[in-house]
């Protein structure tokens, strides 16, 4: 966890909005998911307009990558607070492939 924190501060200025999306919702799903035959169930603790005004993106922008991630087959929105993650390791390797 400390690397992926050393990374993210060191990279801070460099890292797509993509990134941080990915790593927010990883680290989420790391703290507050419920593992589930489908994947990782996540009920959000704060809308996805929260997540995206606290990385300094727009709203829009963090539909438009929430919605790249789910024709990528990394997350899929149950209801509007709900995601399911198939896979944490693809979403990981999302992260790192950045």
């Amino acid at each position: 966890r400390m690397g992926r924190l050393e990374w993210a501060l060191i990279n801070l200025g460099t890292t797509s909005s993509w990134c941080w999306v990915s790593m927010v919702l990883f680290d989420f799903a790391s703290h507050f998911g419920e593992p589930s035959s489908g994947g990782m169930l996540l009920e959000l603790p704060v809308s996805r307009e929260g997540i995206a005004n606290d990385l300094g993106i727009t709203g829009s922008a963090g539909s438009r990558k929430g919605g790249r991630m789910q024709e990528e087959g990394l997350i899929w929105p149950i209801g509007n607070k709900k995601l399911l993650i198939p896979s944490l390791q693809k979403l990981e390797e999302s992260i790192q492939s950045i």
